[in-house]
Order: C-alpha cells, then structure tokens, then sequence
C-alpha cells in the first residue's frame, strides 16, 4: 500500500552538502519549501545553497518538535459535553412530585443521574483544559531553551528562518535578538553581534541628530 503525501520523506541539502532526510510534515513548516513542493509535486530532493548543515539541523530540530506537539494536540481526547436539557430533570421531578406521589422517586434518581454525568463533563473538560495549558507552557519553556545559542547562531538563525520563511522560528528569534540589544548603546550592539560600523564619525554624529528620538534611551 503507497504511503500518503504526508508520510513522503524529503530530502534537504544544506550549502556545506550534508543531508537531511525528513518528513514531509516537517519540511512543511518551512513555507519556502513548501511553495518549491507545491511547485513541483514530485520534488525529493531540495537544495538550500543559504543554509548550513549546523543551522539547518536547527531549524528542523525546531519544525519537528512543533509538529510533534501539533499532532499530539489534535490527538487529545474531547471531552463529551452534557447534553442539553438535562437540566430539565430537576423541573420534570417536582412536576411529578406536584401531580403524584407515584414515581417521584425515579424522577429524583434521574435527576440526580443527570447531574451526575453533567459533572463528569466538566471534570473532563477541566482536564482537558489544564493538560493543554501545560503543553503550552511546556512548549514555551522548550522554545525558550531551544534559543540559548550563541550569538553567531542567534543571527544565523535569523537569517535562516527569513530565508525558509518559518514564521515561529524567525518571531521567536528575532525576539530573543531584541532581549539581547536592549539597553545597549549602538557601540555595544555592534560589539556584541560583531557588527562592523561602516559610518565614518561625521554620519553617525549626523544621523544621532537626525534621528535623537531613537537614541534616548540608549544614552
């Protein structure tokens, strides 16, 4: 039996020539590589001439624990909800009780039945619900882990995630950029990303002026 597209592997070859043999699920998250799959539906081999072998095992490293987690996700169980009307129970038992005495106390047994399995519901979907903030908050706490490289990692996973066009990765480490730089003199950034200044003394003094507003709180 042929396996489904989402079951296809594919190939990646990073700049230095190493590759990487994936899922397709995985190599979907990168929308650059999904638009050339898309493109071309037989594509099995994909070259990326802008991403190393050390970033891009990165990069699928991070499309693999968030598909990973995805899947475990829409897997979940969902909680059965009460159905409507079980509330009338109650109504229909001192209707009961208000016309005979006769079956009143069936009446109550069903009520008391129809609340039972209203409350097993909500307890489920309690459940549910704290097991998903905890995967959340897992899954935060991995990202923020999976982002303590260094800095020339840091830049060029940047770089990387642009050019795959991996919206949570280029978000995540574009704001883990931003932590770094904040607070700090343009001098200080520069030293820290290894930056060189291609402005003589005179443009920079020049553009400080032009632009004070976005040096205030750096000085």
């Amino acid at each position: 039996m042929a396996s489904s597209s989402t079951e296809n592997m594919i190939t990646l070859v990073s700049s230095d020539g190493e590759e990487f043999v994936v899922n397709e699920k995985v190599a979907r998250e990168c929308r650059t590589i999904r638009n050339m799959m898309e493109d071309d539906c037989i594509i099995t081999n994909i070259p990326l001439p802008n991403v190393t072998s050390k970033i891009l095992s990165k990069v699928i490293e991070y499309c693999q624990k968030h598909v990973a987690d995805a899947e475990k996700a829409a897997a979940a169980p969902i909680p059965e909800i009460a159905e409507e009307g079980s509330s009338s129970a109650p109504d229909a038992s001192k209707a009961d009780n208000k016309d005979s005495g006769e079956g009143s106390s069936s009446a109550t047994a069903a009520s008391k039945a129809s609340n039972k399995d209203s409350g097993e519901g909500s307890s489920s979907a309690t459940a549910t619900a704290t097991a998903a903030a905890k995967a959340k908050r897992d899954l935060e706490d991995w990202d923020k882990a999976f982002m303590n490289v260094n800095n020339n990692t840091l830049f060029d996973l940047i770089l990387a995630a642009n050019y795959l066009n991996v919206g949570g990765l280029l978000n995540l480490a574009a704001q883990a950029a931003a932590n770094k730089i904040a607070g700090k003199q343009p001098e200080e950034i520069r030293e820290t990303f290894n930056i060189k200044n291609d402005f003589t003394p005179e443009e920079e003094e020049e553009i400080r002026k032009e632009h004070s507003w976005a040096f205030q709180n750096t000085e």
